[in-house]
């Protein structure tokens, strides 16, 4: 009877199992849903030089400052296909670098293959979630996908999915993804009256992953002209401006843990862009949405002279004004009816608030030169170091772009690296949409640079090598070669001896363990999470040593 109890047992889980196993495998091969309009048409691409290629009345340009200017024309197709076509390279490269750093997450390509199943469970309803119009752009861009990732999905479905990574790297903050900064003036605060929108994108991926930004003017047959910076294979706004002089910018908020997928936040914050002049009208198309996360959609508005944020909390929306003429904005929400718990990012999104509060007080008036000087501001409350790439200052030494948009003057400066400490260079969307053609010779606009700033260029080389020593640190059995290196780039990051008396601790050497970590204890911690894994590390290695 025993036995027999057992075997029904045994066959109701192996049934449950392969009955499990067929709902993802269905719903991976079956979603995201296929746009209505899948109807392409041969295009031709004609390489002019090495940086020119045009495709029809559309263009790529690589200019002399590293980035990738493509201005599109046409229908949602049209466009995806012409974006494609042109970027095909750029779209990828993208790919390569995104799959190899979640190659470096996930333990191999089985344990990847097995994800997507879950993937496609989670993101079932994703070409619902999305526009038609958007699904036919990214439609057409999927047809220039690599087939080397095809054991992850389709190009359509991997493209599709990818528009989600944003969200996710919002939903899993303690990866440490996103940690943006941004600060609205009002023309009454601004230096030469002008209405103001600055922000750092700091969503980081890997150093390869910013290494080739697109500066995207689109001109649709529907909506207004408008302009995003991404990249490749990506058409969702990020940050961007319409030349009605709208700007809107994404910062993250505290999400609680997703169970469902809904509209990615860049491609609700490409639609605002698209079909929004004033910020009621972006409210509406806001609230006809749940999100995937929570997010915040800072909005500058020339038409209605101030800058304000619509909070999203998945069916929640909210707007948010201060009031003041001028604001600023990190990783939490400031609106009285949206409400979420605390969460990892929480603690040094404040202390950034702060900090920001703090040096908007410092000057009466704010100019192009103020802003740009506030987002590369590396500094704690007192003015102090306290390790470069510290989550805690606002300049993270992360920035995929940094920005400052001129609303009424459709204008901007985006930056060409590393990160904001190189020059910013500017764009005009009225002399790129009035003749695009002639644009290609005139991009960027001369003479309208905000210098680069040289000591913090160097400083950014030291970041980036820090976080090369320390990935050998955490990797490579002869790591004690490159601890005194580490150290001397970056002395003040708590985050260096962390790691070092991880790896310590992980070779069972308890003595060097609790001295590495008894030093990242001195320095400014910018998670508490962290806090509390070295005291627990600690404890473990007095433990250790008085069993031995």
């Amino acid at each position: 009877m025993i036995k027999r109890i057992l075997k029904y047992f045994l066959f109701s889980i192996l049934a449950l199992f392969v009955i499990t196993f067929c709902i993802l495998l269905y719903y991976s091969e079956n979603s995201p849903s296929l746009p209505l309009n899948k109807k392409l048409h041969d295009l031709k691409v004609t390489e002019i030089n090495s940086k020119l290629s045009v495709c029809g009345d559309s263009w790529m340009h690589l200019s002399d400052d590293g980035l990738y200017e493509i201005y599109v024309h046409g229908n949602p197709l049209q466009r995806g296909a012409k974006i494609g076509a042109l970027s095909k390279t750029l779209i990828q490269n993208q790919e390569e670098v995104f799959v190899s750093e979640i190659e470096k997450i996930l333990p191999s390509k089985t344990f990847m293959h097995t994800m997507k199943y879950f993937v496609g469970l989670f993101n079932r309803n994703l070409g619902e979630d999305i526009p038609e119009e958007y699904k036919e752009e990214i439609y057409g861009i999927s047809n220039y996908a690599s087939s080397d990732y095809n054991y992850i999905g389709t190009p359509y479905q991997r493209i599709m999915n990818y528009h989600s990574a944003h969200d996710i790297g919002h939903a899993v903050q303690l990866l440490g993804l996103v940690g943006c900064t941004s600060v609205g003036v009002c023309k009454e605060k601004s230096k030469d009256s002008t209405l103001y929108l600055a922000r750092n994108f700091d969503f980081y991926f890997g150093e390869d992953f910013a290494k080739d930004k697109i500066v995207m003017f689109i001109d649709p047959t529907n909506g207004y002209k408008h302009s995003i910076i991404t990249w490749g294979g990506m058409i969702g706004c990020v940050s961007g401006m319409n030349d009605q002089g709208l700007a809107i910018v994404l910062n993250a908020a505290p999400s609680p843990p997703p169970t469902h997928s809904g509209t990615p936040v860049s491609i609700l914050a490409r639609e605002i862009l698209q079909y929004a002049s004033t910020i009621d009208e972006a409210l509406a198309i806001a609230k006809k949405y749940k999100t995937f996360v929570s997010e915040q959609f800072i909005i500058a508005s020339a038409k209605d002279q101030k800058v304000c944020s619509i909070d999203k909390l998945e069916d929640k929306t909210a707007l948010y004004d201060s009031g003041k003429y001028i604001t600023s904005y990190t990783n939490h929400f400031h609106s009285d009816n949206i409400y979420t718990a605390d969460s990892a990012i929480s603690f040094a999104s404040r202390y950034r608030y702060k900090k920001c509060q703090d040096l908007i007080k410092q000057d009466s008036l704010l100019g192009k030169k103020e802003l740009i000087a506030l987002l590369r501001n590396d500094k704690d409350l007192s003015g102090q170091p306290i390790g470069y790439g510290n989550e805690m200052t606002i300049n993270q030494y992360v920035s995929h772009h940094s920005i400052l948009f001129a609303p009424e003057k459709n204008i901007f400066w985006i930056s060409t690296g590393p990160y904001q400490e190189g020059k910013f260079v500017a764009y005009n969307l009225d002399s790129v949409f009035n003749n695009p053609k002639v644009a290609i010779e005139s991009m960027p606009l001369q003479g309208q640079e905000i210098e680069a700033d040289s000591l913090k260029t160097d400083i950014a080389y030291r970041v980036q090598k820090q976080r090369m020593l320390l990935q050998k640190i955490e990797n490579e059995d002869q790591f004690e070669a490159y601890i005194h290196e580490s150290i001397n780039l970056n002395p003040d990051y708590y985050l260096c001896y962390y790691k070092i008396g991880k790896r310590y601790f992980k070779e069972e050497d308890y003595q060097n363990a609790q001295e590495y970590l008894n030093k990242a204890l001195m320095f400014r911690i910018s998670h508490p999470k962290d806090a509390d894994e070295i005291l627990a590390l600690l404890k473990k290695c007095k433990i250790n040593q008085n069993s031995k």
